[in-house]
């Protein structure tokens, strides 16, 4: 718990049922402003490739890859982190644009290195497979620096958003930014 929580005096009392069915659990403390405090618990255990879509997330997440499609962003080839959610909305842009060919990469995981991906991508351009949509499906700060790299463009990823990126004159250019409000709009 947060600094000082051992000195509240409902804090102090120890019971040992909850104890036991506490252990292994750690608490998320989120105040707001100091009004209101909530209380997310998971398991300790989880690691974060494990940690699911809410069933929010999924809903938020199925509207904005929605919202890709009716903008006309539809890929040929989708690539995912190897965590779960990453996965989860990969599946959630195949529902909304139909199957296309999808692949899960080590190279896309939150501490991936933005030149090795440059590097991946320019090797997958080098095939000359036609006019590819590569829909990319990864984390912070991964995503972040991966778009600094390419374009030299500095921007705010936020989940469920979308960074258009183009491949002309052999260079990387920056085309847009979609926040998630804007695809399920």
């Amino acid at each position: 718990l947060g600094a000082g929580a051992e000195g509240h005096p409902a804090l102090r009392v120890k019971i040992p049922e909850l104890e036991a069915r506490l252990e292994g659990l750690e608490a998320v403390l989120i105040e707001d402003k100091g009004a209101s405090v909530a209380v997310h618990w998971r398991l300790a255990s989880e690691r974060d490739a494990e940690r699911a879509l809410t069933p929010e997330g999924w809903t938020r997440t199925r509207a904005a890859m929605a919202g890709l499609v009716r903008l006309g962003l539809r890929p040929t080839r989708g690539f995912n982190s190897p965590y779960r959610r990453a996965a989860e909305t990969m599946t959630c842009l195949q529902e909304a644009a139909g199957a296309f060919p999808m692949e899960t990469s080590l190279g896309l995981v939150p501490e991936a290195r933005a030149a090795q991906a440059d590097l991946w991508l320019r090797g997958l351009l080098a095939e000359d497979l036609g006019e590819e949509v590569f829909a990319l499906v990864s984390h912070q700060p991964f995503l972040s620096e991966l778009i600094f790299h390419l374009t030299g463009h500095s921007t705010d990823v936020k989940k469920a958003s979308c960074t258009v990126i183009r491949w002309t004159s052999g260079g990387w250019r920056f085309e847009r930014q979609y926040s998630p409000s804007e695809l399920r709009g």
